[in-house]
């Protein structure tokens, strides 16, 4: 007999009766608010549409319920299913959106010109130069204008797939982070978003962005398509030195350097 599947069944029946008693936790706090405590009556009813709205959401994605738990206000909170985009200044901009997990992905726009366009993600990670430093977080998108990455890892709380973790605990309690991490919210999220726009800031400086000279080493486009064929700025007659992977100097000490 297969215990394990019965079980997930009815852990999964358990989580859909979970996620209607908490919407139904929300009707009744209006409900006492409007006998008991009217200035909280608002604040109520908002409450109740947002979670209404955010299950309309689930519904046409096909997910199921997403039972309580350390997301319920993010979540309330942040659906929309076109995301969610911000300045961050000097021509970059930032977008977050929800994945099919309903937890975060987050992107940054970059500048028109900016010297790391036309490189595929894997670039920062695997074949640029060892004086450049790494991103903050994986990569795991890119296209003509934007780079990105997800919360899809093994190590996230991805708050609609928690039953395919299942553990002894049976569910997540936001306390069981033996082998995983916090949820993380919006605010979460963007603050990551803001650190790679730094990161893609940095690049442009230590590669001298404005500086053809200095960027052309840098800047060999790899093509986003097989009808593309990028063109390729030819290197300066002197370009600038090459570091030893092991050296102390830095590659912004290199490209400020003057000849």
């Amino acid at each position: 007999m297969d215990y394990s599947s019965q079980l997930k069944a009815l852990d999964e029946r358990r989580d859909s009766i979970r996620a209607l008693a908490s919407d139904q936790h929300l009707e009744d706090e209006l409900e006492r608010a409007k006998q008991y405590s009217p200035d909280s009556i608002e604040a109520c009813k908002k409450a109740v549409e947002r979670r209404k709205s955010r299950r309309q959401i689930e519904k046409e994605l096909h997910i199921n319920p997403i039972p309580p738990g350390p997301w319920d206000e993010d979540l309330d909170l942040y659906h929309n299913k076109e995301g969610y985009t911000f300045e961050i200044g000097d021509g970059y901009s930032g977008r977050l959106s929800r994945n099919m997990g309903f937890s975060w992905n987050g992107y940054v726009t970059l500048p028109k010109g900016h010297p790391a366009l036309g490189k595929h993600y894997d670039w920062f990670h695997y074949d640029s130069p060892n004086q450049l430093p790494p991103p903050p977080m994986e990569l795991t998108y890119g296209d003509e204008t934007s780079f990105g990455f997800d919360h899809l890892h093994g190590k996230d709380v991805i708050p609609s797939q928690m039953l395919r973790i299942h553990t002894n605990e049976n569910y997540y309690t936001g306390e069981n982070t033996s082998r995983r991490g916090k949820y993380l919210t919006f605010e979460d999220v963007k603050k990551e978003v803001i650190e790679l726009a730094n990161y893609f800031k940095e690049i442009g400086e230590m590669t001298g962005f404005t500086s053809p000279k200095i960027r052309a080493p840098f800047q060999e486009p790899i093509p986003t398509s097989p009808k593309s064929s990028p063109k390729v700025v030819p290197a300066p007659k002197n370009p600038p030195p090459t570091i030893p992977k092991n050296s102390k100097v830095s590659w912004a000490q290199v490209v400020t350097k003057k000849e």
